[in-house]
């Protein structure tokens, strides 16, 4: 049975080698992982090698480590724009008052 790259099986954590259950052109690979037999799809993150879920409801596009790094870049650059956002607030708030007491 084809299979393809070693990684890691986000459902047993074994770095495995899964066999191809269904071979797609357009989308990605169903693949089944040997050691605990669950479905498995390549990561979607370029250079990434190891497998995102695949269940009976949704197939995830990341494996567990991109989606845990993809969730703290997101927080980052909130917890930035929130920074940027207070600043600007404050900065219009003290102007109007200042604008406000020279009239």
């Amino acid at each position: 049975m084809p299979t393809k790259q070693k990684g890691k099986c986000p459902f047993c954590n074994q770095a495995v080698t899964p066999e191809i259950v269904e071979e797609n052109t357009v989308r990605r690979d169903k693949l089944k992982c040997p050691e605990c037999s669950e479905p498995l799809y390549v990561c979607r993150t370029p250079g990434c090698h190891d497998f995102a879920k695949g269940t009976a409801v949704y197939d995830h596009e990341l494996c567990p480590d991109c989606t845990e790094t993809a969730g703290n870049v997101a927080a980052e650059v909130g917890k930035a724009a929130l920074k940027v956002g207070t600043t600007i607030a404050t900065a219009v708030f003290t102007t109007l008052v200042l604008a406000k007491g020279k009239k």
